[in-house]
């Protein structure tokens, strides 16, 4: 198939080239007014004087540089496509249906194991949600059991400094029977503890042993500090446990109120110990040093917790401010903790204990109100935890249930897309050609305007500057009469006689390093040593450049006028001028000249002669220094805006040329009308104006 669409781009281009090839090649037309344009010539790049149609199988096979072989291999490319594959044959239009059925499968399946790990994510998510709700539940239970147990302290501690002849409101039984129930409710937590602490390893143990330790209080064989020893060791047990649960429990929402939680339990019970040494110190009537370092030390810790859940928890210092402001127990909490850290000596004082006793119940009271708030915030924050892991885990189960249910429809319309793709590849791959050509076509359009390496530098974008040069030799021609001969001929002979004057002009300008800066009607204006220097030649390429024009200009036969010869003059000047490039309008770049120079040999043309190339002094030293021109005085002229008169001089030839004057001229020769211009060959009213002439 590739050799095939090969053959058939040789064998289009090979007529297209052989069709240009029938009228001669001219040089760089690069504009007339006229309005013709030769799009046709050959690229800035491309050989001349080869076989086109070799050439071009030549550059394919090689893969040389000619520009057409980089559209065959730009087509060749198009139809290879991803992984080489051909979309022209059965097999490349099939494997290239499975790439394209791949592209949406992919995402497709990327999504389905996304959506299905976010899932399974939500489910270890919703686990964990669970794991710490049944952690805050079984902590709330735990913690009722830890306040019966710290109010059972207090109490028996009170009734061992009274002597048992006061209570707290509550006799002992009672007080026992309340503990018992909060532990009967509470399950019995997991705890890894020491073979001295194994009476902790199941409820029934520490059942019996917390039962005889109360039958040996009510027989009053415990003294005060094992009594603290016992309820200190197991609150301190149960609570190191609560704060092992809540470190499992970083990665949730509840963290910082677990441990806020955890902190005010822990506050409650250093201030329900400190309150056991108080209690001692009102009912003693003084303290022991032991008991007054461990008050200070239980009393400490107590606040320095509580400061720490308010750092936790915003609410909790509102909460904690507001019982401090408004609690009636604090001065009487803060009087006696005075009185105890002065260490004062007082008699025995059971009605000064219970009222301290009951002061801190109070304030202890209030801080587990705090708590219960707290609990039932962690209560409140965990649902709403598991109601958006509900919300999600469903929202996740829907999206995967849509993409499932899309996918096919996705890969349907794809598989369409696909064949549609390949019904109008070919149609494609031919309109890509085809851009490709016109691209080229605009590009040899801008070196035909442009010099070639003002054209390369304009098509890189590069940044075009203008230029000053100290020395450029311009030539200026128009023909005398001009007006006269536009008046006597018909616009279809004028266009073809100013076509095949600008093919003589285009023709001769290949031989030397002249560039033709601007033409309007009859007038030209041609420059050289610019945009490169070519340091004096630009005098010489002009002053031949101009001979040969004027000579040729002789041999064009005007058709009204059969008999006379065209009346063409010309001048030749040489200055410094500013170049640079020019945009008409915002698409058209021309290269300009401008400068006085250019004003001098302007008007100087005003004063030639027809057949005659007048020069300037300036011009004359140049030549006179290279040697073998012939030149004759011509006399002084004016010319505008210049101070007093200038010399010039007729260039007559060149030494040892065969022609030594312009009416030595060989035979003319009569342009027929096949150098008319190919763009007025297709019009009908002019093949029909000709018929009739």
């Amino acid at each position: 198939t590739k050799l095939i669409l090969l053959d058939s781009l040789l064998q289009e281009d090979f007529s297209e080239r052989m069709l240009k090839s029938s009228n001669p090649r001219v040089g760089p037309d690069r504009e007339s007014e006229a309005g013709h344009m030769d799009v046709n010539r050959p690229y800035p790049y491309e050989k001349e004087g080869e076989d086109d149609a070799v050439s071009l199988s030549e550059s394919v096979i090689d893969g040389s540089s000619n520009p057409f072989s980089s559209d065959v291999r730009s087509l060749a490319t198009l139809q290879s496509g991803f992984c080489q594959i051909n979309p022209v044959t059965k097999t490349g239009q099939r494997l290239y249906m499975v790439h394209m059925l791949l592209l949406p499968f992919l995402p497709i399946a990327a999504l389905i194991i996304q959506n299905s790990t976010t899932l399974n994510n939500l489910l270890h998510y919703q686990k964990e949600v669970e794991r710490i709700g049944a952690k805050v539940d079984a902590a709330t239970l735990l913690e009722k059991f830890i306040t019966n147990m710290q109010r059972e302290r207090s109490e028996v501690a009170f009734h061992i400094f009274t002597n048992g002849t006061q209570t707290l409101g509550l006799n002992l039984s009672e007080r026992f029977l309340i503990t018992d129930n909060a532990l009967e409710k509470m399950p019995w937590p997991e705890m890894k503890v020491s073979e001295s602490y194994r009476m902790f390893k199941s409820k029934l143990r520490f059942q019996i042993r917390h039962g005889d330790f109360r039958q040996r209080i009510s027989q009053d064989e415990e003294d005060i500090q094992s009594i603290l020893n016992w309820y200190n060791s197991a609150d301190g047990l149960f609570l190191n446990h609560l704060s092992q649960d809540i470190r499992g429990t970083n990665s949730s929402a509840v963290w910082r109120y677990l441990i806020a939680y955890k902190n005010l339990l822990r506050a409650i019970e250093n201030i329900g110990i400190a309150v056991v040494y108080g209690i001692r110190y009102y009912g003693k009537g003084s303290i022991t040093n032991e008991n007054y370092v461990q008050f200070i030390r239980h009393d400490t810790l107590g606040f320095e917790y509580i400061e720490q859940s308010q750092n936790f928890v915003a609410q909790i210092r509102k909460d904690y401010k507001k019982i401090t402001d408004e609690g009636k127990d604090i001065p009487i909490i803060m009087s006696g903790r005075d009185d105890i850290l002065a260490q004062k000596e007082q008699n025995p004082d059971p009605k000064e204990a219970l009222r301290y006793y009951m002061a801190t119940f109070n304030y202890t009271e209030d801080l587990r109100v705090v708590l219960q708030d707290l609990r039932l915030r962690i209560v409140e924050i965990v649902k709403n935890e598991l109601s958006a892991a509900n919300q999600q885990q469903a929202f996740g189960i829907a999206v995967l249930l849509l993409v499932l249910i899309i996918s096919p429809v996705i890969i349907f319309l794809v598989r369409n897309a696909t064949v549609t793709i390949q019904i109008f590849s070919l149609s494609l791959s031919k309109k890509a050609k085809e851009l490709k050509l016109e691209k080229r076509k605009a590009v040899s359009l801008t070196y035909q305007m442009l010099p070639k390496s003002i054209a390369k530098d304009y098509q890189s974008k590069k940044k075009l500057s203008a230029k000053k040069f100290d020395s450029v030799t311009v030539f200026y021609s128009d023909i005398a009469d001009f007006h006269k001969m536009v008046q006597d001929t018909t616009p279809v002979d004028m266009v073809i006689f100013l076509n095949v004057l600008y093919k003589m002009f285009d023709t001769h300008m290949e031989k030397y390093e002249v560039f033709k800066v601007d033409t309007v009607n009859d007038c030209h204006m041609v420059a050289s040593g610019l945009p490169e220097c070519n340091g004096d030649k630009h005098a010489v390429d002009i002053a031949e450049f101009a001979l040969d024009v004027l000579a040729s200009s002789a041999m064009i036969i005007i058709k009204q006028h059969p008999k006379d010869r065209l009346q063409m003059r010309g001048s030749i000047h040489t200055g410094s001028v500013i170049a640079g490039v020019q945009v008409v309008g915002s698409k058209m770049p021309r290269y300009r000249i401008f400068g006085d120079t250019v004003d001098f040999v302007a008007n100087m043309n005003v004063s030639g002669e027809a057949l005659k190339a007048q020069v300037s002094l300036e011009t004359k030293i140049l030549l006179d220094t290279v040697g073998g021109y012939k030149t004759e005085p011509k006399g002084l002229i004016n010319i505008p805006n210049q101070e007093g008169s200038v010399d010039t001089f007729w260039l007559l030839g060149k030494e040892g040329s065969t022609i030594s004057k312009y009416s030595d001229l060989p035979g003319r020769v009569v342009f027929d009308g096949t150098e008319e211009p190919e763009f007025m060959r297709d019009l009908a009213e002019y093949s029909t104006n000709k018929d009739v002439a």
